[in-house]
């Protein structure tokens, strides 16, 4: 399986890690609690932000736009104007 990871920020802090496997698309996300912690009180956060996913599973719609439009650009850095909330890509894995 080859996996596409991106690191999940809000503003300059770290909240979750995204793999993403590229043959099949689901997502698997895992949050950093601290992170999390830190910026509850300022973000709206999504609830597979704060609890999770078990694994990869289906698409995760917040995250599979995001990455869409930044792949069409080709960007390894993703941001919207719109709110706080930034997307990595740190490594492809085999």
């Amino acid at each position: 399986m080859t996996t596409r990871v991106y690191e999940v920020y809000y503003q300059d802090t770290l909240i979750g890690i995204l793999e993403v496997d590229n043959e099949s698309g689901k997502h698997n996300y895992k949050p950093n609690e601290k992170g999390v912690e830190a910026t509850k009180d300022n973000a709206c956060h999504i609830k597979v932000m704060i609890e999770g996913t078990n694994g990869f599973e289906d698409p995760i719609p917040f995250f599979e736009n995001r990455i869409s439009n930044g792949e069409r650009l080709g960007l390894t850095v993703i941001n919207y104007q719109t709110d706080k909330y930034t997307l990595k890509l740190k490594t492809t894995t085999e």
